[in-house]
């Protein structure tokens, strides 16, 4: 028999040759000098990170509002999709501050006051923790203008037709605005809600930016812009600018007369933010519309009608903090004109025709924000409106001055005199300081009129605490035992009025550098520590902390966008 045979095998292919990888050429760092890189076939400008590729997103897609059923949440942020995920630390690209807010555990969603988008926190913070910095969306400083730019002396004669009290800013804004790229102007046009805009069109403000923009459109180097995005550059920087830069995220932290964020902008543009108070995790930002001056009387011991009256000055908005909003303003009593016992100022809002109006009433009631003890227990009850204490008080019970012009004057009307008295030759700018006998014939004053537990009669007491223990004790018509009583009623006054905030805090340093200078040991609390620690951070000369390597890139532009 023959053998079985086997079957055959298919011979097997040859294997291709290797090919060599193909060479790709390496990307060019970022440029760190002044100059461009030498030999960069590119020709990336200074301080530009290379160039990413090409967004697969339309720019419509881009700019598409978010479908929430918030009604706040309509601005056309570019917030992070719900199916995204988060890039890794090494990846550098932002693409056009689009979804920023995810590097720094940040969120952007409707603000508590109902009105316009807030910045909320993802992570607890600490007082003096920086947790954002970034580079301004438009720079209008001095030092950023070319002093010898021809547009200036035709942007000068426009101006000089309208009465402006900003022109200067406003002169470098057009100029900063007409040379910036379009995806900056695009994104400037996106930092307000429709209804805060819609609020700011019905201000007197509107009328004359309006007016101003039809001229400087005549300009032949403007002609090409929108009437309305310039319009609305002019509002956002009077808005929401810190007074020379424009933001991107600065500008979703709202306002508040108790501020748990403070900032600073440092010498090469940028800006700082960091923590003065302890922030949960989720809790919304919130800063100082006026944050250079916000130490000012007004600001920080003033009633509620003066902090509005201040922010609508210099922000043309209407306050609605949690400061704000309270009904009765407990920084504003009054002496009864019947049984001289403390009255506490309430806000009253009345619907008419026009629309809600508020006027304020005093309640000689049982007032708990009482700072002297009153040796009347008996409340008379009465209700006095700002009608009935406009119609002149008996001097004596005042404690008003000998002069027959004073004694005619109404419980209103003084303290209007001393309010201004106190704004105008009191504050820590004015120069020179009020001689120790006048200071001291103001606190005895204020006392006798408005009583211990007005604002008016704190800021004259700030002054003494401030001007006097230097001088020996001899020399000065107040005691060091009177000194160390007023610091006394000026912390409970500031527990009674805004406890635990920054001015709380400068409030209580300052009475225990008075006590320290007296001899006397006085510790500050753990909060009042943290907080004084994270306002040194804005002394341009204070070090920051050193910061995450979570910062927003200088500028990284995305071919689809210019």
């Amino acid at each position: 028999t023959c053998p079985a045979e086997k079957p055959l095998q298919p011979a097997p292919e040859p294997s291709p040759p290797e090919l060599p990888e193909p060479s790709r050429p390496k990307l060019p760092d970022a440029v760190t000098d002044n100059a461009c890189a030498e030999g960069s076939p590119t020709g990336l400008k200074p301080g530009f990170f290379p160039k990413p590729a090409p967004s697969k997103q339309r720019v419509e897609q881009l700019f598409q509002r978010p479908k929430s059923a918030d009604p706040a949440v309509t601005k056309g942020f570019l917030s992070r999709p719900k199916k995204s995920t988060k890039k890794s630390s090494s990846e550098s690209v932002v693409d056009f501050y689009a979804g920023t807010e995810e590097q720094f555990e940040l969120q952007v969603r409707g603000s508590s006051n109902g009105a316009d988008l807030g910045l909320y926190t993802d992570r607890p913070l600490a007082p003096g923790d920086v947790f954002l910095t970034e580079p301004p969306l438009l720079s209008f400083r001095e030092c950023d203008i070319d002093p010898e730019d021809p547009r200036a002396e035709e942007l000068a004669a426009v101006f000089a037709k309208h009465e402006l009290r900003q022109a200067g800013v406003w002169m470098r804004a057009v100029l900063s605005y007409a040379d910036a790229r379009r995806f900056v102007q695009r994104r400037i046009a996106t930092l307000y809600h429709p209804d805060v805009l819609e609020q700011l069109h019905k201000s007197p403000q509107f009328a004359r930016v309006l007016d101003l923009v039809k001229e400087l459109q005549r300009l032949p180097w403007l002609d090409g812009t929108e009437e309305k995005r310039l319009v609305h550059m002019l509002l956002t920087v009077d808005h929401c600018s810190t007074g020379e830069q424009l933001f991107n995220l600065h500008t979703r932290i709202q306002h508040s007369c108790d501020p748990n964020v403070i900032w600073r902008v440092g010498e090469d543009g940028h800006i700082a933010h960091f923590a003065c108070k302890r922030i949960k995790k989720g809790g919304e930002l919130f800063a100082h519309c006026a944050q250079p001056v916000m130490f000012e009387f007004s600001f920080g011991m003033g009633p509620t009608a003066m902090r509005r009256a201040r922010v609508m000055q210099a922000r043309q908005f209407f306050c609605k903090c949690s400061q704000c909003k309270r009904r009765v303003d407990p920084s504003r009593p009054l002496p009864c004109p019947d049984c001289r016992n403390t009255m506490r100022c309430e806000l009253v809002m009345r619907r008419t025709d026009a629309g809600e109006e508020g006027f304020f009433r005093w309640s000689c009631l049982d007032d708990s924000s009482a700072v002297v003890e009153m040796d009347v227990s008996r409340r008379c009850g009465k209700v006095w409106t700002q009608q009935m204490l406009e119609g002149g008080c008996d001097a004596d019970e005042t404690g008003a001055s000998s002069e027959q012009k004073k004694k005619d004057m109404s419980l209103l009307e003084l303290e209007q005199s001393l309010v201004k008295k106190v704004l105008v030759e009191l504050e820590d700018s004015v120069e020179p300081k009020m001689n120790l006998l006048s200071l001291s014939e103001l606190l005895e004053r204020s006392i006798n009129t408005l009583g211990e537990g007005h604002w008016a009669t704190q800021a004259v007491a700030v002054a003494c605490l401030r001007d006097m223990p230097d001088q020996p004790e001899e020399d000065r018509p107040v005691s060091n035992d009177r000194l160390l009583h007023l610091g006394e009623r000026l912390l409970r006054w500031f527990a009674l009025n805004s406890k635990g905030s920054i001015f709380h805090a400068r409030g209580a340093a300052l009475v225990q550098s008075v006590n320290k200078k007296f001899g006397i040991p006085m510790e500050l609390s753990d909060s009042h520590l943290e907080i004084l620690n994270a306002l040194m951070l804005m002394n341009q000369g204070a070090k920051l902390p050193e910061l995450m390597e979570r910062s927003v890139p200088e500028i990284v532009l995305d071919s689809d966008l210019d």
